[in-house]
């Protein structure tokens, strides 16, 4: 701190506390990354920073300046403290600030510029973290310092550059922030301006000098590729320039990229391939430029184990340098390699030529076999394109707009690393990108689309405060899809359309957006696999990566595209409204409506009454293009019919079910559906068309004035629902074993299914709240295979019956019938995967049987707990474990293995009742508010003992009265469970114990009980309470409230009604 003292005269105290910060800030944050580290560190970023800022702003004494108003900043507290998009501009003037703000303006006039930071950034700029040696490394840099890392993208860096301690005099910081499907995203930096070493000889980068190079040019390397003999491969030398950069990819946990090396980019000339899967060696991705020349140095000759191509590989002793500051060159040619010996050519080391197995196969990305079904076959061009990304259309779909008028998709090849500075405002580069013309609603005609011979490269930042809105691969809707469907890109736009669509339609009213399209399982994806119609084998192959990449000539699915007819619609409810209106009105012909044999002679009256009501009908399978009807089902409380709906209107509707033998229909009287989100196929639309007229007789039907007034109704007739099978119970196992005679069938040698009666448990397939029993006896049926859980059954004609507990059930009669529609196997215990989240139940709700909830989540106070055991068991027979033996002895059992088991019940209630909730094993540590460290020494206190148990004795007119005991454990116990913190408020979700009463039992076996107040006497019958079962346990804290009211709003809009409530 002196030195930096002694090198000005006098300082004011601002100055002073300047200094003192620089000095703490290089102690603490920069000698820690800077290896070597000398005593003028503090220095010499002192004098580098005054340097910077001189250039810019002048003295007017002439003298240096400090400057005062910027601080230092770790990589933790940009990270943690920084919660908005800056930037910072070490030298620029105020004036240069607003000019390149305003530029960024201009180009994007709908977003505003960044704001300026006071910030002086510092760290080393790294490619590989020894941190992430764990992880699955994808190339990406990092600035790193003392504090922490963080991800960056740097524009043209420099070898040199790597693990240098630099200043970084430009840069922007993009917080952290959800992606497209809720999931936090990473903080990252944006370096616009070249970095600054602080001291060149610290931590600098440097490449050995090996002197002479003896190296193949691209021409030479290419024959000895080509070479077919089978000698021993070879580390050597190769260099060109750089024509091809393919994106990195990462599959499978294996992360690679690979490159091409040109002698001329003209298109006649030999290109080398060259592969990068050293992870050390993935950060050269941001260092290698299309169109530069490169030596690269110890590569080896190895082959693709799928296709048998040879290329180099990288190897651990792999360099590469820029032909303008590479070593001396002696050029060589492939036959010298081969016929020269390692005397010769020192250079050249002998190893085996072996293939890349650890590369993934081409089937990895892509599934084989696809086939064509759109027409006309055209042939997309491969240019090169410079442009500014104006708006981004779907992030989660790769899709961008670029100038305002042309659109980029890059679903067809994978970012590893999100994306990142692709922000509206960035200028952006294409390279052997696809242009093709795509006419899809909402997005540009004009395409660019990038294949894996394509390279993305950002050009310029862009200084507006615009979100950064990551593209990844991992767990995405949209690309599964594509996957899937083998989808080219008209109908890979197609699809974003109709999931946009979706979403505008039902988020957030019915639907919440991360439902909607967060996954394969979520609600558009369930749509798409119901709708999507997956390709069969036909002449199109399926998509190979590595030919894509590596291919001569090139070849990927963008290559060929297709003009493409949407193969079904997907219109929202008010443009289906307008359109059978519209067509209704349009066919309306009222000369065609009375009868015509009787049409001359009716009366006034009679005609008019004959013009009032009629209908038009059109089925769904006679529109040229077939639509798909989706709407949530909902019952309207002003008139008996349902409705469809979405955000943008209702269509009135009538449900029938077909039968599976015939044409005949019936009114379908199951009501488990309303509330869900449907998809229709086949329905009709139907258009009542209701007339006032006041026409004198038939010869004025022609003049439109007689016609008062027009109203009109449409419906749509529906054909079938479907539910899930839950769970499976044989009823004889519930209170007997099944007999021989039912379990073996003598003649046949298989199960006797005549006499087997079972229950089926089964729930909506979208929510699951409530659920509804369905009794099976086929004792009086055809005994039917396939009824599992996990099956989707559609059921007709079910009866339904009210139980002498007052509940609803149905069963399957004689008149019965059944479709399975597919399989989503749970697993043998049943356990139900399509849960949602729980909905908010009252306990008084809950007791009193008004909903039959099957689980729910309880905000709730803590009484009291009335037991808590703690012990400790034998793994072998389940007796007391103590003191690392078990303690039967009779038999004695020798096992000294024990394991940890703890029950606790507790009453809690919520305002509108009562209940008791039971806990058990690691649930009950956060019940009573114990850390990890304390449960873990409770258990090693109760190990010593085997088990104790606390109870408490119940309560008096005025208090609760525990046990009393002289034990200090027990006493500890007793102390923390009648403590507030354990009697406090708790988010609970209960399911009901399997031995809870019904809320009938639990009333007709309540006792009578006395109470006294004051001199008044009072007897009363107190029925047993509501006993449940805890999953889980969340603290009511302010943000958990907040959170399970939107949930609870949420769920008032989906939730179903299943035909179980009386």
């Amino acid at each position: 701190m002196d030195l930096l003292l002694k090198q000005f005269g006098s300082l004011s105290s601002a100055e002073v506390v300047w200094l003192e910060d620089l000095y703490s800030f290089t102690q603490k944050h920069l000698l820690p990354v800077a290896r070597n580290a000398a005593p003028e560190l503090p220095l010499a970023l002192l004098n580098l920073v005054q340097e910077l800022v001189n250039q810019n702003i002048a003295s007017k004494e002439g003298g240096s300046v400090l400057p005062i108003s910027y601080r230092f900043i770790s990589i933790s507290e940009l990270i943690h403290v920084q919660n908005k998009p800056c930037c910072s501009h070490l030298m620029w003037s105020t004036k240069d600030f607003k000019e390149w703000a305003k530029k960024g303006e201009n180009l994007v006039p709908d977003h505003k510029a960044l704001s300026r930071a006071n910030l002086i950034l510092v760290g080393c700029l790294t490619g590989y973290c020894e941190d992430q040696l764990q992880q699955v490394y994808d190339g990406s840099l990092n600035i790193r310092d003392g504090s922490g890392t963080i991800f960056c993208e740097v524009l043209n860096p420099k070898l040199e550059w790597l693990d240098a301690l630099m200043l970084f005099p430009g840069w922007i910081f993009i917080p952290q922030g959800p992606d497209y499907f809720g999931r936090k995203v990473g903080s990252y930096l944006e370096i616009t301006e070249r970095p600054l070493p602080i001291v060149t000889s610290l931590n600098a980068s440097i490449l050995p000098e090996p002197g002479i190079v003896s190296a193949l040019d691209s021409n030479n390397a290419y024959w000895l590729l080509m070479h077919k003999n089978k000698w021993h491969g070879l580390k050597i030398a190769v260099f060109g320039t750089l024509s091809h950069l393919c994106p990195v990819l990462k599959i499978q946990d294996k992360t690679f990229f690979y490159f091409r090396l040109q002698e001329s980019l003209a298109e006649n000339s030999s290109t080398v391939p060259v592969v990068v899967t050293e992870c050390r060696k993935l950060c050269w991705h941001y260092f290698l430029q299309v169109g530069e020349g490169y030596l690269i140095t110890a590569l080896r000759i190895c082959f693709l184990k799928t296709t048998g191509q040879r290329l180099f590989c990288i190897t651990p002793e792999s360099h590469f340098w820029p032909l303008d500051s590479a070593p001396q060159i002696s050029k060589i040619s492939w036959k010298l390699v081969m016929h020269s010996s390692k005397e010769r050519i020192p250079e050249l080391k002998e190893e085996q030529e072996t293939p890349i197995e650890e590369l993934p196969e081409s089937q990895s990305l892509l599934k084989e076999n696809c086939k064509q079904t759109c027409q006309r076959k055209k042939i997309s061009k491969v240019i090169s394109y410079k442009g500014v990304i104006t708006r981004v259309l779907n992030s989660a779909a790769g899709l961008f707009e670029l100038d305002r008028e042309v659109g980029l998709c890059l679903a067809y090849q994978q970012l590893v690393n999100g994306g990142r500075g692709l922000r509206p405002g960035a200028k952006i580069e294409l390279h052997h990108v696809h242009f093709l013309y795509c006419r899809t609603e909402g997005f540009p005609s004009a395409m660019l689309s990038c294949c894996l011979h394509s390279t993305v490269k950002v050009a310029e930042f862009s200084s507006l405060e615009s979100e950064f809105q990551p593209f990844t691969h991992d767990k995405n809707l949209y690309i599964h899809a594509l996957v899937k469907g083998e989808l080219g890109l008209p109908e890979y736009m197609w699809l974003c359309r109709t999931i946009t669509s979706l979403s505008d339609r039902f988020c957030p009213k019915y639907v919440k957006p991360v439902q909607m399209a967060s996954s394969w399982n979520g609600v558009a994806g369930r749509f798409l696999r119901a709708s999507l119609i997956i390709k069969e084998a036909n002449h199109i192959h399926s998509r190979d990566i590595y030919r894509e990449m590596l291919g001569y000539p090139h070849h990927c699915p963008l290559q060929e595209y297709n003009t493409f007819t949407p193969s079904w619609h997907v219109p929202p409810i008010a443009d289906l409204k307008t359109m059978i209106e519209s067509q209704g009105w349009q066919s309306l012909s009222l000369t065609s409506l009375p009868p015509r044999a009787k049409l001359q002679h009716l009366t006034s009256s009679e005609l008019n009454i004959n013009l009032s009501w009629s209908i038009y009908t059109y089925s769904s399978q006679n529109l040229k293009i077939p639509v798909v009807l989706v709407g949530v089902l909902k019952s309207t409380y002003r008139s008996s019919c349902l409705q469809l709906v979405d955000q943008t209107g209702e269509l009135d509707c009538v449900i029938v079910q077909k039968s599976l033998k015939g044409g005949d229909t019936t009114a379908l009287k199951e009501t488990s559906w309303s509330g869900c989100l449907l998809m229709i196929k086949e329905f009709t639309l139907v258009m009542e068309r209701f007339l006032k007229t006041n026409f004198p007789s038939w010869k004025q039907l022609e003049d439109p004035k007689f016609v008062q007034e027009k109203k009109s109704r449409s419906v749509s007739c529906l054909v079938s629902f479907t539910c899930v099978i839950t769970e499976r119970i044989s009823l004889e196992n519930e209170n007997k074993p099944l007999s021989a005679s039912l379990l073996q069938d003598t003649k046949q040698g298989v199960p006797s299914e005549e006499c087997l009666k079972i229950r089926l448990t089964v729930r909506d397939t979208e929510l699951s709240y409530q659920t509804l029993h369905i009794y099976m006896d086929f004792s009086q049926i055809c005994y039917i295979p396939g009824l599992v859980p996990g099956a989707h059954i559609c059921f007709y004609r079910l009866e339904r019956k009210i139980s002498r507990f007052n509940t609803v059930y149905c069963s399957y009669g004689t008149l019965s019938s059944l479709t399975i529609m597919g399989y989503h196997f749970l697993g043998n215990n049943a356990t139900d995967h399509y849960n949602t989240t729980s909905a908010l139940v009252h306990l008084g709700d809950w007791a009193s049987g008004l909903q039959n909830w099957r689980q729910g989540r309880v905000l709730c106070h803590v009484t009291c707990v009335l037991s808590l055991e703690l012990k400790w068991m034998c793994s072998l027979c389940s007796a007391i474990f103590k003191q690392g033996h078990c303690t039967r002895d009779n038999p004695v059992c020798n096992s000294e293995n024990g394991i940890f088991s703890s029950e606790a019940k507790i009453v809690v209630e919520d305002g509108t009742g009562e209940a008791q909730v039971l806990f058990s094993d690691d649930i009950i540590s956060e019940l009573l508010h114990l850390s990890a460290s304390e449960w873990d020494g409770l258990q090693k206190l109760i190990r010593v003992r085997g088990h104790v148990k606390y109870i408490n004795l119940g309560r008096s007119a005025e208090h609760w009265v525990t046990e009393e005991c002289e034990d200090v454990l027990l006493h500890f116990l007793s102390a923390l469970c009648s403590s507030s913190h354990v009697c406090r408020a708790l988010i609970l979700t209960c399911k009901m114990t399997p031995w809870c009463k019904s809320t009938e039992q639990r009333i007709k076996l309540a006792n009578l009980k006395r109470f006294c107040r004051g001199d008044r006497e009072y007897l009363t019958k107190i029925p047993s309470p509501l006993l449940l079962d805890c999953e889980s346990l969340q603290e009511a804290d302010g943000l958990a409230l907040q959170e399970l009211q939107k949930d609870h709003l949420a769920s008032s809009y989906q939730r179903t009604s299943i035909a179980n409530h009386s």
